[in-house]
């Protein structure tokens, strides 16, 4: 469920963004910069990247953890699947905008505060981004976060700007501000190799359900089967925000048929739908001799249920039939 901050809270924040405006970071920061800040209180330090005029959008991103960072990571690094990993990134960003560019409920916060930006590039937006969900409004709980990382982020901003860092930050290394205590930080710089990150799928074990399949009839049919993301929102009350749709596809190759087609919302875990849906469907239409998959984790679904059933797993990097269904939609 969806909970909002308190006006206190909404306008804490904002006086405390309004100092970051006011400060200007992206006449220091590079655009290429990863800063890492302690926060007190956090096991472990959130990372930003600030974005300057002369970027699409003049704004401050904010990834919670490592995790999320090597989520953006693996983002920059795709060329081919871009919209795919995108759907699955995790942060917060505060954009420096004009009015046009403000979502809905955005605004109608800053009436319900009480508060108003005049110009270009003056207006403060705060938006959520989850794995599986369109952009949103912050909750009370990010709320509260952000009012902690701008805090610390205002501060290494005026150390920077005041020549207080003696030394420059090098290529490929994040700068980390350091919490020691009483107050007290320290600043150092290393290199950071974050690797994409790998979701560890556990095994399903359906003894009942391989005992059937392997009892179904051999035949030679092709199977492509994916999990995707489409251009599409969908708004389901079970849901605390709106989600972005998540499909699970399967087709036949020699018929060049789509056998079915089925939702997977955030809340629902992707491996057992994939797991459920295509054990459902050859237990109708008989034992496939493959399975084509291009994802890891429909790969890593399957792997332990085609041994044991001895059907033939490969991946493709293209699935002839559901890559058109999907630019067709």
């Amino acid at each position: 469920m969806f909970v909002d901050a308190s006006v206190q809270e909404w306008t804490e924040l904002y006086e405390v963004a309004k100092v970051t405006k006011s400060l200007k970071p992206w006449q220091y920061v590079g655009d290429n910069w990863i800063l890492a800040l302690d926060i007190p209180g956090r096991d472990e330090p959130c990372y930003c990247i600030v974005t300057g005029e002369e970027s699409d959008a003049i704004a401050i991103a904010i990834y919670p953890n490592r995790t999320s960072l090597a989520k953006y990571s693996e983002y920059l690094s795709n060329k081919d699947d871009t919209y795919q990993v995108k759907c699955e990134q995790n942060y917060l960003i505060c954009y420096f905008c004009d009015r046009q560019e403000m979502l809905g409920m955005q605004l109608e916060k800053l009436r319900e505060l009480g508060i108003s930006f005049r110009g270009k590039n003056e207006w403060i937006q705060f938006v959520s981004i989850r794995p599986g969900y369109a952009p949103y409004m912050i909750d009370k709980g990010e709320v509260l976060f952000l009012k902690e990382f701008f805090e610390q982020f205002n501060e290494f901003v005026k150390d920077y700007s005041k020549g207080n860092m003696n030394f420059s930050i090098k290529d490929g290394n994040v700068l980390y501000r350091n919490f020691v205590g009483n107050n007290n930080y320290s600043y150092t710089q290393q290199f950071l190799e974050v690797s994409p990150d790998v979701n560890k799928i556990m095994p399903i074990h359906d003894d009942e359900v391989i005992n059937l399949v392997k009892k179904m009839p051999a035949t030679d049919s092709e199977l492509e089967l994916d999990l995707v993301y489409i251009d599409s929102t969908i708004y389901d009350e079970d849901l605390d925000r709106p989600a972005i749709g998540r499909l699970v596809v399967l087709g036949e190759n020699l018929s060049e048929s789509i056998l079915g087609v089925k939702v997977v919302l955030p809340t629902q875990n992707p491996a057992k739908e994939i797991y459920d849906f295509i054990t459902q469907k050859i237990t109708v239409h008989g034992r496939p001799k493959v399975i084509y998959c291009k994802r890891d984790i429909c790969y890593d679904t399957l792997a332990d249920f085609c041994r044991k059933t001895e059907i033939k797993l490969e991946r493709l990097s293209n699935l002839v039939l559901i890559d058109e269904l999907v630019k067709a939609i």
